[in-house]
């Protein structure tokens, strides 16, 4: 059937899921507020939809909120309308907040580190040089433990960095300031989308031309560990579409076209 041919997607797994799967005591943990003992059902926090959760609930029972799990609406579609455009979703992106706070953390050092003047009279910021000098700090930034190319990683912070170059080696600041200009959650949904097909996205929505000259970190991109995941809409259960049906969709207005949460991701 058409139903079997739809890849489910990995889905990751927190601190606190993976010791309640394999624990038969109450489970304390740093992102729970209370002991999860196994009975009691452990959900995603999902900011969008603050009257969602139950924690008495008649047949499910009692539930906690894992604080390290973020589920939204991915809002990655924008279809045009006759009154203008309409900002719609593929589906929903489950994140861990641990990694995207280390996400944020590690772009605000590549930030400070373009505000300096590149080594040997460089006339800009190469990525080999960008990740030499971050590595100074005394660790290894994200893209490196997680198995995502820099050029990927830099790419979802559409707003704040910017590639070009005849090859995209050079990096540089999108605007004259220190720190990070896109929102966090916009950033782990482009994070997600490195995971979804190249092909298929092509056809749906328009790609940057510079994305499309590197097929091998694409590949690379495919394949990394980061705890996020995309969850279309046809993979999930009949009971949560029903649930969280159009949250996605978003009026735009008449006569204006805003830019779909960077398609630079892909």
């Amino acid at each position: 059937s058409e139903d079997a041919m739809i890849p489910m997607p990995v889905l990751p797994l927190s601190k606190a899921q993976a010791l309640h799967r394999c624990r038969s005591a109450p489970v304390l943990h740093s992102s729970l507020q209370e002991s999860l003992p196994q009975w009691k059902r452990l959900e995603p926090v999902r900011p969008r939809w603050p009257n969602a959760f139950h924690r008495h609930h008649l047949v499910h029972g009692l539930a906690i909120q894992d604080q390290d799990q973020i589920l939204l609406s991915a809002r990655d579609q924008v279809h045009t309308t006759k009154r203008g455009c309409r900002r719609m979703s593929r589906g929903n992106v489950m994140f861990s907040h641990d990694h995207r706070e280390k996400a944020h953390l590690d772009a605000e050092v590549l930030c400070r580190i373009l505000q300096g003047d590149p080594p040997n009279s460089a006339p800009a910021w190469t990525l080999d040089a960008l990740d030499f000098e971050f590595r100074k700090t005394g660790r290894h930034g994200l893209w490196t433990r997680r198995g995502i190319p820099l050029s990927r990683f830099v790419s979802c912070f559409h707003r704040t960095f910017h590639i070009f170059g005849s090859r995209d080696q050079f990096v540089r600041l999108a605007r004259r300031r220190s720190h990070v200009v896109d929102t966090m959650d916009e950033v782990m949904i482009n994070l997600a989308r490195l995971k979804d097909s190249p092909q298929t996205a092509q056809s749906r929505l328009y790609m940057e031309p510079q994305i499309l000259k590197h097929s091998r970190s694409a590949v690379e991109a495919l394949r990394h560990n980061l705890d996020v995941a995309l969850l279309k809409y046809e993979c999930q259960d009949e009971e949560d579409a029903v649930k969280f049906p159009v949250e996605g969709e978003q009026e735009i207005g008449a006569g204006t076209f805003a830019r779909p949460v960077s398609l630079v991701a892909y």
